[in-house]
């Protein structure tokens, strides 16, 4: 096989990724977001509490969209004769790692914090997109936005794109193009920019301790701090005053990364 073919198998397999993702996602809503928007207006519910309770529980619709994914792309590689479970390479990690990881997670959090504090002012959509209801109180939806979501988006974009574009590309394309997808795939502006960075991050550890557990504890833990922390720190000057130190030891635990990508 050419590079040219290799090249161009390696693009219709991550669009064929991403087409079943978005697929899981319609289907989800097609028999949850919809059938529940009919069942509210039978209740004669007025159309704004409807789209509030809908918008409560889109975690969870999200999720249900991602096992539907999940399950497919299983079978895929089933067919291919790979197992999803060694694609993403589920091996222990170590406690060191789990320290840094934390580390990681903390620092990095503060910064997007303020980042997305700071862009209110010039993002007044963005505002409006974290103040809805989104951000429920609902176990539920927690549970599905700190620990399903994280663990499907791992085995996707870092599991299964990020090691198909390792297969044939150097591993920092590979790192920066997985980061470009994952960043897109979020959708706004401001997502798209803190979460690019994140995509790195995720990446490296994942390179770095041989095992997807790895960004899916980073995952995880920057998800838990950005949905049950940070909201409940009223003040943003409390986050500003430790930006800067967190900038300083995000650098100094990365620089140990630094010989992955020599």
């Amino acid at each position: 096989m050419s590079v040219m073919e290799s090249h161009l198998r390696l693009i219709s397999n991550i669009v064929l990724y991403l087409f079943i993702y978005l697929l899981g996602q319609f289907l989800s809503i097609l028999f949850i977001t919809i059938p529940s928007i009919f069942y509210y207006a039978h209740l004669n519910i007025e159309l704004k509490e409807v789209l509030i309770r809908i918008d409560k529980n889109i975690l969870i619709t999200v999720s249900v969209g991602a096992m539907i994914s999940l399950i497919i792309y299983t079978f895929i590689l089933r067919k291919n004769k790979n197992n999803l479970w060694k694609r993403c390479n589920f091996s222990n990690i170590t406690m060191k790692s789990i320290i840094f990881i934390g580390i990681i997670s903390i620092c990095y959090s503060v910064i997007s914090t303020c980042f997305v504090g700071f862009s209110y002012k010039f993002f007044s959509v963005y505002n409006a997109i974290v103040s809805s209801p989104i951000y429920s109180e609902s176990i539920l939806s927690l549970i599905s936005g700190i620990i399903f979501i994280p663990i499907f988006e791992e085995i996707l974009f870092r599991g299964i794109i990020f090691n198909e574009l390792r297969d044939n590309l150097s591993l920092i394309s590979s790192i920066l193009i997985q980061g470009i997808i994952f960043a897109v795939m979020h959708g706004n502006i401001i997502q798209v920019i803190y979460t690019f960075p994140l995509a790195i991050m995720l990446a490296l550890v994942y390179v770095w301790t041989d095992s997807i557990w790895a960004s899916i504890l980073l995952h995880v833990f920057f998800n838990f701090t950005g949905m049950v922390i940070t909201p409940n720190i009223v003040s943003l000057n409390i986050l500003t005053i430790a930006l800067i130190p967190s900038i300083i030891l995000l650098i100094i635990v990365f620089k140990d990364f630094k010989k992955i990508i020599i």
